[in-house]
């Protein structure tokens, strides 16, 4: 077995050393025993990739290679019990928060009729949250607005979601709200805020994944915990949801997700650094070596600003997504940039002198194309909004 900072290497030999890996001992008649590595509770929950429990019959062929219960999954296959969970559907919001907190919503289950060593590859032990959401800004004044990022990766694709027919067209995506009363009383009552409208053209979560916004939060220090639902609720509406049956239908909390304090106040925040200053896009000059490597020369980053004086904005290249093989280094830079009032300013990054005989620097990516977040901030402030531009 061939492990590589904490990841266990696809394909690879798995032998004896997986009992010390997983800290799996004798038994006492002095043996090792393979079903004990499956049910060991040192494997982390969070990997995709780890012993689970299959009940179906069909097998898949790909490459010539068979995939099926009794052999290996496929990533398919993997889906579609949802990476090896029991992913609840409450019938309300405040069943489900109550789910999330006791962390029942998304429990492991471990594999029981048929133990496939195999599931072992492309094991993580340093798997951390599936989903990651940021806002621009975690305080705002009243009335403001801050941008949410998140990755939906494949949450659509889960065998639970598909099975309830929830897809970026049919489902509403927003926040469970509640306060520290709420949740010291064991969540009888919930607020939620729709960043979505599944009923209106334009507004649902296809069309709004890269631009969400979060707004029409009261006064007060919020929890917020990232939904799905089937539930018709207006876009924005800070809607209160009582275990009484007149909001039912299919929640779903988004599994290994953070919990995120938001705090509204009357005056004082300052505002989000996006209520001034857009992030007007970007792009690279660049070359493509082969299909999967860039050679990148320069980027740019353009930025508009609507404010009554100068701004400083401090920007910053990301890869969110974990695709750069190569290259992040010296790619991912961060730097400042002065955009004028009321007027527009260019951030251009240049990579020539990296490796000046070719004018740019290689960068290899596992899945093309490239994509680059773009973070951004006014100097002094912990507001912060972000974008991305793609290569390629």
């Amino acid at each position: 077995m061939s492990i590589e900072n904490g990841v266990i290497v696809n394909g690879s030999p798995i032998g004896g050393e997986v009992f010390t890996f997983f800290g799996v001992g004798k038994r006492s008649d002095g043996l090792y025993y393979w079903s004990d590595v499956l049910l060991s509770s040192t494997l982390n929950p969070k990997s995709k990739h780890k012993p689970m429990e299959y009940p179906y019959d069909d097998i898949e062929n790909i490459g010539g290679i068979l995939y099926s219960r009794t052999t290996r999954l496929s990533d398919n296959q993997k889906r579609r019990v949802n990476y090896g969970h029991n992913m609840v559907v409450y019938n309300s919001a405040p069943a489900a928060m109550r789910g999330v907190a006791a962390n029942t919503n998304f429990l492991y289950n471990r594999p029981s009729s048929w133990g496939r060593i195999a599931d072992l590859w492309r094991y993580d032990h340093n798997t951390t949250n599936w989903f990651e959401i940021k806002l621009g800004a975690t305080t705002v004044n009243q009335g403001s607005s801050t941008p949410v990022s998140i990755l939906f990766d494949d949450l659509f694709l889960l065998g639970t979601v598909v099975e309830k027919g929830l897809s970026m067209d049919t489902a509403n995506f927003g926040f469970i709200a509640y306060n520290s009363t709420q949740s010291s009383q064991g969540f009888p009552q919930v607020y939620f805020i729709a960043l979505t409208d599944l009923t209106t053209p334009g507004q649902q979560l296809v069309d709004l994944q890269d631009s969400l916004e979060l707004k029409g939060i009261p006064i007060g220090t919020w929890y917020l915990y990232p939904c799905i639902t089937n539930v018709r609720v207006s876009q924005h509406t800070f809607t209160y949801l009582r275990d009484d049956g007149e909001y039912e239908g299919n929640w779903i909390p988004l599994p290994f997700a953070n919990t995120i304090t938001f705090t509204v106040v009357t005056s004082g925040a300052g505002g989000g650094v996006t209520d001034y200053i857009n992030f007007d896009g970007g792009y690279a000059e660049y070359t493509q070596v082969d299909s999967t490597t860039y050679r990148v020369s320069s980027i740019t980053l353009d930025f508009s600003s609507t404010a009554t004086t100068d701004k400083v904005i401090s920007y910053r290249l990301s890869d969110r997504q974990g695709n750069i093989l190569s290259g992040a280094g010296n790619l991912l830079v961060s730097g400042y940039i002065t955009v004028p009032a009321n007027g527009s300013e260019s951030a251009i990054i240049e990579y020539g002198e990296k490796e000046s005989e070719y004018g740019g620097i290689l960068v290899s990516v596992a899945m093309t194309p490239l994509e680059i977040e773009v973070e951004y901030w006014e100097q002094g402030s912990d507001s912060a909004g972000s974008g991305s531009i793609t290569i390629g």
